[in-house]
């Protein structure tokens, strides 16, 4: 990051990205000032890129007050995969019947680059490769409005996907997961996709509940 990050869409992304990897940690103070003097920004592009964070729930701004990454308890973290569930549901479907040749191919190329970093055991590769995976898909939804609630639902709890991804295992279960998905989207089977797009949700879900040192 640093002095080049000197625009409003700039910062925010480099923030969000910083919140979304764990540089930026819950409950972490940003103040206007560090992040000007990190980014080379100025304080009313700060201030901008603080305010569509904290509309995207990454963090809570009291008034005359630093604005704080968002933290979220156990309890909110499994009622946002409540909702993300209900939305993913729909949202695959709709992608299963509008999803281009171009787009599976995207897929395809994830995938193999998933299977890659797990063989390097660069798992933060990998996070990064599913993330993209995730919204070449959303991409495919033709209801926009539930495609941007989906990833701003996703991007609050993104961080506990992380996690889950360190259990021993975790890894190639999930690639099995996306791998079965993809072939579902690519065979055009709507009813099938949304089951298994359902099931991974599912499935995140039951490792955060089982560890739920995870959630903290």
């Amino acid at each position: 990051m640093g002095a080049s990050a000197s625009n409003t869409p700039d910062v925010l992304e480099a923030l969000r990205k910083g919140i979304l990897s764990g540089e930026y940690l819950p409950s972490q103070t940003l103040t206007e000032a560090s992040l000007c003097a990190h980014f080379g920004a100025s304080r009313t592009t700060v201030k901008k890129a603080l305010l569509l964070l904290e509309k995207e729930g990454l963090v809570s701004i009291e008034p005359n007050k630093s604005a704080r990454v968002r933290a979220f308890t156990p309890q909110e973290v499994l009622e946002l995969l409540e909702v993300r569930l209900v939305l993913e549901r729909f949202v695959v479907r709709n992608a299963a019947v509008h999803i281009t040749p171009r787009q599976l191919d995207a897929l395809e190329q994830l995938l193999e680059e998933m299977k890659q970093a797990i063989g390097q055991k660069d798992l933060g590769g990998y996070s990064r490769c599913n993330q993209q995976l995730h919204q070449v898909i959303y991409s495919a939804c033709s209801n926009r409005s539930a495609a941007e609630l989906l990833c701003s639902v996703k991007a609050r709890i993104s961080r506990f996907d992380l996690k889950t991804i360190l259990l021993p295992g975790r890894d190639r279960q999930s690639l099995a997961e996306h791998a079965a998905l993809c072939q579902a989207l690519r065979e055009g089977d709507p009813e099938r996709a949304e089951a298994l797009a359902a099931a991974h949700v599912e499935g995140i879900r039951e490792v955060l509940e089982q560890y739920s040192t995870l959630l903290l």
